[in-house]
């Protein structure tokens, strides 16, 4: 029988080194990842506490505000649409023509197109009438919403009458397809946006005709 190099009482601490080997691996690995458990659940509460924060504060600044955000949104939208305002635009000519006395002519829309991030429409008209007439209301055009520029104006007088050959343009955007996160703080308007919306406010919005619905009533029998 060979005999073995290594003596026996060697050999009887073998398989019990092995087993504490294997012990203290198992718990290093069981303890890194509870000790990666805990750091994540701490980071996640830490995120909650500032999540509910956050919120808490927008709620607070959403109510504040609430009163007035509905009627400054609507004043937004009129003033910079998601679609081309091009016959809102010309509802608000035709009425400041007729509120300063004078008559478009040769009223022409044209297709439209895109300007950076703007989708934009040219509309070209004929403002005839007294000459004061005539420039009120070309200067006037800037107070209409949907946002209206002049882009070029030509001018002839004939027999005291006054005609402004004049091209205008319109604007619109599409609304963000994303949504910022709920958990993202409201951040206040700066003053340069707060006086921008002030003049967006003060713009005269177009006119709607609301249809009143009819009564109900009885139909006669065809029969």
């Amino acid at each position: 029988m060979k005999k073995s190099l290594i003596p026996p009482n060697i050999q009887i601490l073998i398989y019990p080194s092995l087993i504490l080997t294997a012990l203290a691996i198992l718990s290093f690995v069981v303890i890194n990842f509870g000790l990666a458990q805990i750091s994540k659940q701490s980071q996640a509460v830490s995120e909650a506490k500032i999540n509910e924060k956050i919120l808490a504060e927008k709620e607070a600044t959403l109510t504040e505000i609430s009163a007035t955000v509905a009627k400054e949104a609507a004043s937004v939208s009129l003033a910079l649409p998601e679609e081309n305002p091009a016959l809102a635009i010309l509802s608000q000519l035709k009425l400041l023509a007729l509120s300063k006395t004078i008559v478009l002519s040769n009223i022409k829309v044209g297709v439209g197109s895109q300007e950076e991030n703007l989708l934009r429409v040219n509309i070209s008209f004929n403002a005839n009438g007294q000459d004061i007439n005539v420039l009120d209301f070309l200067s006037s055009i800037k107070n209409i919403s949907p946002i209206t520029t002049i882009e070029k104006i030509k001018m002839s007088q004939v027999s005291g009458v006054l005609s402004a050959d004049t091209n205008v343009r319109g604007y619109w955007s599409l609304l963000p397809k994303t949504l910022p996160k709920v958990t993202e703080p409201v951040t206040n308007l700066s003053e340069p946006e707060r006086n921008l919306l002030e003049k967006v406010m003060a713009l005269t919005p177009p006119s709607f005709t609301q249809v009143t619905p009819s009564a109900p009533s009885i139909r006669d029998n065809p029969f």
